[in-house]
């Protein structure tokens, strides 16, 4: 179902703007835990638009 992965993506695309507005607002550099190499953080910088224009 595409509006599944979409609001799958959304999701995930809100978390990594939380985090990175919160350490943004608080420090400017990145916790440890979460390193910019990291696979989780570290994806192209559009899914969503990709998805989109594919779909």
């Amino acid at each position: 179902m595409p509006s599944g992965r979409v609001t799958l993506l959304s999701v995930r695309n809100d978390k990594k703007y939380i985090i990175r507005h919160k350490y943004a607002n608080t420090d400017t550099q990145a916790p440890a835990e979460l390193p910019r190499s990291s696979p989780g953080l570290h994806r192209p910088q559009n899914p969503k638009g990709l998805k989109r224009a594919r779909a």
